[in-house]
């Protein structure tokens, strides 16, 4: 099956600053100002794009989640049809709002260290990923920060159907969000991301599991 780079970003390093997914940790050295330094896509308020506006501004509540699914009548749209066959209820706009939930949780999950909800949420090498990632922080003595401030904009960008594999269909989705994320040792020191409100486009890959999803694949798009 062929495997698209997933990474959540740069901060949540050596997990979701490397790829994870179905080839696994290939990157097992790869630091995370490294990492930043290569995002070109990435982009800080002080950039000519601007930031949305902050949660309790006037025009915060302006600003709403952009949920972009394939037309029926599209070679994607097709198969976004044959999905929902194999899960009841399925309905595109919705499976982009649940991920979007996932997204949130996943983020704090890892940056808390809430070992319970990522287990629940994640497929079991990615949990593996995760959990080596974690143990590698608590030994630094390092801790992560991130506060994901408005999620701008969800979309369905592929969908695979693998085969002799447990997931019966896997929904790759392009992810766009604005956040504040950095890492201090135990000196409080910082060691990699920034404190300025910074965007971030992650594409994730969900795989349908015993009628569940899960994340199966992480990296920047």
């Amino acid at each position: 099956m062929a495997v698209i780079a997933l990474i959540l970003g740069a901060t949540l390093y050596r997990v979701l600053g490397r790829k994870i997914g179905a080839q696994g940790d290939r990157q097992e050295n790869y630091r995370l100002m490294a990492h930043v330094e290569k995002m070109g896509r990435r982009k800080t308020a002080s950039n000519t794009m601007q930031p949305p506006p902050l949660p309790g501004s006037v025009q915060a509540a302006e600003e709403q989640t952009e949920y972009v699914v394939p037309q029926a009548d599209s070679p994607l749209g097709q198969k976004l049809l044959k999905v929902a066959t194999l899960s009841s209820k399925f309905q595109g706009k919705a499976f982009l709002e649940q991920v979007e939930e996932m997204f949130q949780k996943i983020v704090q999950a890892f940056a808390h260290t809430d070992i319970l909800l990522l287990e629940e949420r994640l497929t079991p090498q990615v949990f593996t990923a995760f959990q080596k990632a974690l143990r590698q922080r608590e030994q630094d003595g390092d801790r992560l920060h991130v506060d994901v401030k408005r999620m701008e904009r969800l979309e369905i960008a592929d969908i695979t159907f693998p085969e002799e594999q447990a997931a019966s269909c896997q929904i790759n989705v392009l992810i766009t969000s604005w956040q504040v994320r950095y890492a201090k040792n135990s000196h409080g020191k910082m060691v990699g991301g920034t404190e300025s409100l910074t965007e971030f486009r992650d594409m994730w890959g969900l795989a349908l599991i015993d009628g569940h999803w899960r994340l199966a694949e992480t990296a920047v798009a």
